[in-house]
């Protein structure tokens, strides 16, 4: 069952991808429901694990390419189904490759559908519709494409006007006029995705616009859309063919003119644009900037533009400045110009494969930081290998890529006929894994850092698992306003902490341990007692010792029944009992879109109380 949550997009998105047979995926399932609310998803995995093929196929989910129930499969598409082919099946190939993907009705949506059909005196409103499931097969014979069928569904049920009983027909089988209209709504409401190959982030010299020219350059195809998205956002219904490249080969000067005007309105666009959005990324503002196009034409590829940084030392071409500053220049432009796009849906779904790899840690901690502006509208899916690219808060929506035929010992490299993309949940992929590191090792970089000697290594609170790290934060962050000044680190279960005890012990480092009151809390305090003597016994506590009346509690006994199950259907707004799991995944999500909700004031106390009594020992422990 999907859940609905109260802060949802509004619009339709999707659930889950499914691929069969895509290069070397088998059979994979990749979830998008999981996390809370989340709208970025992080992939991390060894190199060649197949992150990249993960977000090649779901870059070519196209619903645009005749969708629905066919009666006679069609051969013409745009893209070349042979480049999805298994490599290690290539000799003789005689399956499907499937592409698909479930999404998610959203109010807007339904009051879209019915809408159409309010026009239509025989219905009434659609019936029973919370998900539509999207699927195209690539037919093979002796390994070249055959043809292609497609499936769609729901088959809408609607109510008929006089149709005393509301019992409502499907229509795709009744009447498939209106199936049709219904579908193309549905069309238009799916959410566009947009991939950026890493190559795309070499800005060229020149933009070349003639359209004459058949080119089998994907980055200068690419380009060639940036612009018109460029001109797209002035508003005033302006083409690259009509308004640039007819007006560069002009010799008449009232075409130069108009030229000169439209360029003019193009670089106080982007001016505008870019800088605006470089500010908001790094908090500094690009003074005596400003975004200059020149045009031309030569012989060889027509018409072009070329983009130059104009400021207080000189002008320079885009190409010639920092590898830093042309990556993010050309990812601002990438995403900042595509939604205005005109067909551009309500939503987005970027897909980036090792977005600012080759940069600084601090760039890629301002890129980062940025993914969380663009707002529940759009969706970004993600590769790295870099720890600077894992966000802590993210866990619940950061997946593990693995090769199932790369042996991570073997130091021969992986035969093609084993390779097996899958895909699975971090926190899943860990505990079924716990010794394959290297797959999550980004991940663990971020969470069990070691630093070196001339990094400050921060005072710190154990917690016994998530749970207590995301509720503490939560309350601390976002209820108290980072009134306590602590730093808290979970680990994966009350008995887990040895090796954070022992590292911190080494360092020399401050830190104490809080866990819960319950029988498990008093038995691993005791058996750290025993195994690191004296010097764990001022900085060992259980919830006990904060409170005599919180003896066998945990954490969240010390909500109130009541209103804990209120806080909880912010996640599953059907839940009719509290639930432990749906209970923290509220909190999460609360967390992540700093939600406030309003707290019985005995609550608020009393996790203010223990907030502060960790802060008085933390500062109090020499």
């Amino acid at each position: 069952m999907i859940l609905y949550y109260i802060f949802r997009h509004q619009i339709m998105k999707f659930v889950r991808f499914n691929f069969e047979n895509f290069k070397g995926i088998r059979k994979l399932t990749f979830e998008l429901n999981q996390s809370p609310s989340s709208n970025v998803y992080t992939l991390v995995g060894l190199n060649e694990s197949g992150k990249t093929t993960i977000l090649e196929a779901i870059s070519n989910f196209d619903p645009n390419l005749e969708r629905g129930p066919i009666e006679k499969p069609e051969k013409t598409i745009d893209n070349d189904p042979n480049a999805f082919l298994p490599l290690s099946e290539r000799a003789n190939f005689g399956k499907a490759i499937t592409i698909g993907a479930e999404l998610e009705f959203e109010s807007e949506d339904i009051e879209e559908l019915n809408k159409y059909l309010n026009i239509n005196k025989k219905y009434s409103e659609i019936k029973d519709v919370t998900n539509t499931i999207y699927r195209r097969f690539y037919n093979f014979e002796n390994s070249k494409f055959k043809d292609i069928n497609r499936t769609w569904s729901p088959g809408f049920k609607v109510s008929e006007r006089n149709d005393p009983k509301g019992t409502g027909v499907n229509l795709y089988e009744k009447d498939k006029k209106t199936w049709i209209e219904l579908d193309k709504i549905c069309n238009k409401r799916i959410p566009d995705i947009v991939y950026f190959p890493n190559f795309l982030f070499d800005f060229p010299s020149r933009i070349y616009l003639s359209i004459d020219i058949l080119s089998t350059d994907e980055k200068e195809e690419f380009y060639k859309k940036l612009i018109q998205d460029i001109l797209y956002s002035l508003d005033i219904n302006v083409t690259i063919e009509e308004h640039l490249i007819n007006r560069i080969k002009s010799d008449n000067e009232n075409d130069k003119s108009n030229l000169r005007r439209i360029i003019q309105l193009m670089e106080d666009k982007v001016t505008n644009v870019i800088f605006e959005s470089w500010y908001k990324m790094f908090k500094k503002e690009v003074k005596a900037s400003r975004i200059k196009i020149e045009s031309g034409e030569d012989s060889i590829k027509g018409a072009y533009l070329e983009f130059y940084i104009e400021s207080s030392d000189g002008v320079y071409n885009v190409k010639d400045r920092s590898l830093g500053f042309r990556w993010f220049f050309t990812f601002l432009l990438f995403t900042q110009f595509r939604p205005y796009r005109p067909d551009s849906k309500k939503g987005l779904i970027f897909l980036f494969d090792e977005p600012a790899s080759n940069l600084h840690s601090s760039a890629q901690n301002q890129l980062l930081k940025h993914f969380e502006n663009f707002g529940n509208k759009v969706t970004i899916i993600y590769t790295t290998h870099s720890h600077y690219m894992i966000n802590p808060n993210w866990l619940e929506s950061t997946y593990v890529v693995k090769n199932g035929g790369f042996n991570v010992e073997s130091s021969e490299d992986d035969v093609p006929n084993s390779t097996n993309v899958t895909v699975e949940h971090y926190r899943t992929f860990v505990s079924k894994n716990p010794k394959e590191t290297s797959y999550f090792q980004p991940v663990l970089d971020i969470l069990e850092y070691v630093p070196s000697e001339l990094e400050k290594i921060p005072s710190c609170v154990f917690l016994e698992g998530k749970n207590d790290f995301y509720t503490l934060k939560y309350f601390n962050e976002v209820i108290l306003n980072n009134e306590v000044k602590i730093n808290l680190m979970p680990a994966f279960g009350a008995s887990t902490m040895d090796a954070l005890i022992s590292m911190y012990m080494g360092w020399g480092k401050k830190f104490i341990i809080l866990l819960d009151g319950d029988k498990e809390g008093n038995e691993q305090k005791h058996r750290y007692l025993k195994k690191f003597g004296k010097f764990v016994s001022s900085v060992i506590f259980t919830l006990k010792d904060i409170d005599q009346k919180w003896e066998n509690k945990s954490l969240e006994d010390l909500f109130q029944s009541s209103e804990a199950l209120s806080f909880q259907q912010i996640a599953a707004s059907d839940s009719i009992e509290f639930k432990k799991s749906q209970f923290n995944l509220a909190i999460q999500e609360c967390l992540i879109l700093k939600r406030r909700f309003n707290w019985q004031p005995e609550t608020v106390s009393r996790i203010e109380k223990i907030l502060n009594f960790l802060h008085t020992k933390i500062q109090n422990n020499p």
